[in-house]
């Protein structure tokens, strides 16, 4: 996900990321997933590497599904739990919000208000 240069931003992702959470066999989105999409991957760098970044997805109560937990219901919880995972990821990295904005293609208005919906730090880390 990080390789992508996400040209639609973080609508883009979204999409890619409502899509795969379809088509993944389980709870967690793995990198053939992705492929099965046709996102173009760069060829430096180990497929192991991305395998190794999951980020497990909510998981489907199936007696809930008729009580308005539906498709949208369960792809905005998978949306919110990866976009979650790859800030904590990105500011990690970065340790650096403004910079993190601009690697994930939002603004840095953008990141305060999703580092404070999911309450993290500039590091990545919890801030509660």
């Amino acid at each position: 996900l990080e390789s992508y240069r996400w040209p639609g931003n973080i609508r883009e992702l979204e999409n890619v990321l409502s899509r795969a959470a379809i088509l993944c066999d389980g709870e967690t989105i793995r990198s053939h997933d992705l492929d099965m999409l046709g996102l173009d991957r760069p060829a430096s760098g180990s497929g192991a590497e991305a395998d190794d970044q999951r980020v497990e997805l909510p998981a489907i109560d199936l007696d809930r599904l008729g009580d308005g937990d539906g498709l949208k219901d369960l792809t905005e919880r998978a949306v919110r739990t990866v976009e979650r995972a790859a800030l904590i990821a990105v500011l990690r990295r970065d340790r650096n919000p403004a910079l993190a904005a601009r690697r994930l293609g939002i603004s840095r208005a953008s990141i305060y208000n999703k580092m404070k919906t999911y309450s993290l730090g500039p590091d990545g880390s919890s801030a509660d």
